[in-house]
């Protein structure tokens, strides 16, 4: 096999309908790492044999394909699909996902000698790789059983039916459930019980149930597994001395203020937080609609794991005491109407550093709470720091605390924390799926609305 490096390969393994593919494709992304389809690879061949129109019964002949393989997989610039399959120097990315393709990988996938050769090649694929993605059917227990993160997908045979009918459908294939099912449990079947690569669990590997769960569920256990076993290192600070003392005061300040405004919210207003679970672990962005000043501290209460650096507007710098409360929080200074891109530089550089960073698209407060449109420097930030954004939406602020107004006590206020989004997924959702950072920020606000829709008014 070889001693290579498997400190950073994440190994994830399963039947088909599982999930494993998409959720390997992201959590390669949420990481950084490159993502490998060892099924493409399989699939690659089987066309190879197709066009040469062998015999899917000529075990010889597919073996002897196989060793003399001119086979690569490159990145891809299409969020959707992350790699690109090339074949004796044609892109068949497309094509080996037909139905007939499909249909006969299992005749091929099967043969030992064959597995050998394509668990050779798959090894030397990320023998120099710093951080690979692997998914199939035999990674953690065959090709890379020094995996340092291995995990099992699974899910009932009915969501697995559900799940490639809807796939299928969705590609225009005219597919019966009947016959759904019945390639599922021969797919099922022909993987477990073949001599050369089975599918099964490693003994080592983590278990995930998959059928109640969302993809984005499943890709956030993965990731979160892998970052608790790898903490990143505390920010270090390169000057030491009084800046030290002045972080470690920000932070005492930071966590009494958010003490004493839970106190005095709890008591002037009847608020609730839903969706905590959705917070994942930093670096992320916090983006949340903005009708009152009660905003950043309800934000700030709701997401209190964990201290906030808010991107707030200059007047608030400017004014004596508050000013000084500002800086010290590690509020992040917004000049309106002028150049930006301090600004957002600095919360990148925060947001590489871990912290969480929290921001009001809509760039200033909405008179009549109705969401307004968001700022293109939203899409900017999102797209710069590839971290993991957390919508928001406030319902009842600007009841409690109309701008202009006087506190209206009693008022009843809830904070919907919505499920995290990542870069690419916004991306996938833009038309061209170019960088459009006003496309993005005005994604930032459906997300927002959403939470508004389908969480709004609950009672």
């Amino acid at each position: 096999m070889g001693l290579f490096r498997t400190e950073k390969t994440v190994a994830i393994d399963g039947p088909a309908g599982s999930g494993k593919s998409t959720v390997s494709r992201l959590v390669a992304d949420r990481l950084g790492f490159v993502y490998f389809d060892t099924g493409a690879m399989y699939r690659a061949l089987t066309l190879k044999v197709m066009r040469k129109n062998v015999d899917l019964g000529d075990e010889e002949k597919i073996i002897e394909l196989s060793s003399d393989l001119d086979l690569e997989l490159l990145p891809s610039d299409r969020p959707e699909k992350p790699i690109r399959v090339i074949l004796d120097d044609e892109d068949v990315t497309e094509e080996i996902r037909k139905m007939e393709v499909t249909n006969n990988v299992k005749y091929v996938a099967r043969l030992g000698p064959v597995r050998e050769y394509m668990v050779k090649l798959q090894r030397r694929m990320v023998a120099d790789m710093d951080g690979a993605v692997m998914e199939g059917r035999d990674i953690g227990t065959v090709v890379l059983p020094r995996a340092r993160y291995k995990f099992y997908l699974d899910a009932s045979f009915e969501e697995r039916v559900h799940r490639r009918l809807a796939e299928l459908r969705a590609k225009g294939h005219p597919v019966t459930r009947a016959e759904v099912v019945d390639d599922l449990k021969q797919r099922d079947h022909t993987d477990k019980t073949r001599k050369a690569g089975p599918l099964k669990k490693a003994r080592d590997a983590v278990f995930i149930d998959t059928t109640d769960l969302s993809i984005e569920q499943v890709v956030m256990k993965i990731v979160q597994y892998i970052k608790k076993d790898n903490p990143s290192p505390l920010p270090r600070n390169p000057v030491t001395g009084h800046k030290e003392t002045s972080r470690i005061i920000g932070n005492v300040l930071y966590c009494l203020s958010r003490g004493t405004f839970e106190v005095l919210i709890r008591i002037l207003f009847n608020i609730r937080v839903f969706g905590r679970e959705n917070i994942p672990e930093p670096p992320f962005i916090l983006a949340s609609n903005h009708s009152s000043i009660l905003d950043p501290p309800l934000v700030g209460l709701a997401c209190k794991k964990y201290n906030v650096d808010f991107m707030a507007k200059q007047e608030l710098f400017d004014t004596p005491v508050v000013g000084a409360w500002t800086r010290r929080v590690r509020c992040i200074e917004v000049r309106r109407g002028q150049n930006s891109s301090r600004s957002l530089k600095e919360a990148i550089k925060r947001l590489k550093k871990g912290h969480v960073v929290g921001i009001f698209p809509e760039g200033t407060r909405s008179v009549d709470g109705e969401l307004q449109d968001a700022k293109r420097g939203t899409g900017f930030l999102i797209d710069k720091a590839n971290v993991p954004v957390v919508p928001v939406y406030i319902e009842g602020s600007v009841k409690a605390f109309p701008k202009g107004q006087g506190i209206r006590m009693g008022t009843r206020i809830n904070v919907f924390i919505g499920a995290p989004v990542f870069p690419r997924d916004f991306l996938l959702e833009t038309d061209s799926g170019k960088r459009d950072y006003d496309a993005v920020s005005n994604l930032v606000m459906e997300r927002i609305s959403r939470l508004s829709e389908s969480e709004g008014g609950r009672e």
